[in-house]
């Protein structure tokens, strides 16, 4: 539990920075397509308007496959952890059950022998 809360805070930080360049990114889009005017110029932009706009929303597309491969890799350290820890349950425990028989089978054969 105190690994996976160790993973998740490594990752939230950028993925709060995406996130929030990913909100920033959207409101500037949306001020951009907004015109102030009437309404014959609603629809009319200057190629320097486009040209932002088609940026932004470049942008906007890359923040959002940042923020999805970060969140994948966020997953893929959460199931590495977990798998491991599974692995120690199910290979570590019984080891160790063995190691104490065998340890406790030789302190007997000692005790045994030395009467």
């Amino acid at each position: 539990n105190k690994r996976r809360e160790a993973a998740e805070a490594r990752y939230r930080s950028k993925l709060k920075e995406l996130e929030q360049d990913l909100a920033d990114t959207q409101a500037r889009l949306r001020e951009l397509q907004q015109t102030s005017g009437d309404d014959n110029q609603r629809f009319i932009r200057s190629p320097e308007q486009v040209a932002e706009i088609e940026q932004f929303r470049e942008k906007e597309r890359q923040v959002r496959l940042d923020l999805r491969e970060e969140q994948k890799n966020l997953r893929s350290e959460i199931e590495s952890l977990e798998n491991s820890l599974k692995l120690y349950n199910i290979a570590g425990v019984p080891l160790l059950v063995i190691a104490v028989g065998i340890v406790l089978a030789v302190i007997k054969r000692k005790k045994v022998a030395a009467r």
